[in-house]
């Protein structure tokens, strides 16, 4: 699964997050925490694009 992470400063990147695609939503929150050092803001489903801060 991958998914669109916008950091603070606007930036967008993709993430790719395949080991979670069957995971709960904290799994997820917790992958990109530890990828990007960022805590997930918001998660917009429809877009899988997740907004940190």
């Amino acid at each position: 699964m991958e998914v669109i992470v916008q950091l603070e400063n606007g930036e967008k990147r993709i993430e790719n997050l395949v080991e979670f695609s069957e995971g709960s939503l904290e799994d997820l929150c917790e992958r990109v925490s530890s990828n990007t050092g960022h805590c997930v803001e918001t998660i917009d489903l429809s877009t899988s694009e997740l907004k940190l801060f």
